[in-house]
């Protein structure tokens, strides 16, 4: 069954600003109404009304109550403060800053809540290919996983003039130490073998100028090794813009008859 749902959008930053080109200027998903828009910065929230002409919500309260399913894509600290909430008010959630959910005990709390209401948390793709891989390898015996993330200094705000590394070890730390960079760890960690035997690695490199990705699983259904060189955003080079692009599809996805992948 086809559906339809009003969608509200927490955070007006890169991710955000891609999906309404795409819903509202480009006029794709058509199944897909855009309710607002919040941000705790107003001038962020109202460049997004001047440029696509969304209502902007005062308070996530407000969004809550008007909204189907909401759209996380601010900060971890946005899905601390308002993730129960949003789920005990019945509302299903996307999750871009997964790496919140490197706390297990605030997942746990967070899964409990959205069986209790009959709604979900959903975790898109993001930036990668091969999660549908890794999810499905869980069901053999899956021995290894490990990502490796290359980007330019400036995605971290420093200036090397040189390849550095800047984390080697589990995906648990890593996540906790660079926030902003890497939550796509806590996806592939949730996905299949957990945080502490998910091996990361981060990359300084003054020579990239897109953010890449090198997965590798190995289990005993066999192996894959993935390597995506992704476009980043002009307004967050931190963000890539595939990124956005899974939130589309995933949209697609829950409104459309037809499911295609795991």
């Amino acid at each position: 069954m086809v559906r339809h749902y009003k969608l509200g959008i927490l955070g007006c930053g890169a991710i955000a600003e891609i999906l309404l080109e795409n819903i509202i200027l480009k006029e794709k998903l058509e199944n897909i109404l855009i309710a607002g828009v919040y941000d705790k910065n107003p001038n962020a929230a109202e460049e997004f009304k001047k440029k696509f002409g969304v209502r902007i919500f005062e308070e996530v309260d407000d969004m809550i109550k008007e909204c189907d399913i909401i759209l996380e894509c601010a900060s971890q600290e946005a899905v601390f403060q308002y993730g129960e909430k949003i789920l005990s008010n019945g509302r299903s959630l996307i999750v871009m800053s997964s790496g919140a959910f490197s706390n297990t005990s605030f997942l746990k709390k967070m899964r409990g809540i959205a069986r209790e209401k009959n709604v979900k948390i959903y975790l898109p793709s993001g930036a990668i290919l091969g999660l549908d891989g890794i999810k499905a390898g869980k069901f053999s015996e899956l021995e290894r996983v490990e990502l490796i993330v290359r980007k330019n200094p400036r995605s971290f705000k420093i200036r090397d003039e040189k390849e550095k590394v800047l984390y080697d070890g589990d995906a648990k730390r890593g996540v906790s130490l660079y926030p902003m960079n890497v939550n796509i760890a806590s996806t592939i960690s949730l996905a299949g073998i957990g945080f502490e035997k998910t091996r990361l690695k981060i990359i300084s490199d003054p020579k990239v100028d897109r953010n890449i990705h090198e997965i590798l699983a190995k289990g005993s259904f066999g192996e894959f090794r993935i390597k995506i060189k992704n476009v980043t955003s002009k307004r967050n080079p931190r963000t890539s813009i595939l990124a956005a692009y899974s939130v589309l599809a995933l949209l697609e996805r829950l409104t459309s008859e037809l499911e295609i992948g795991c």
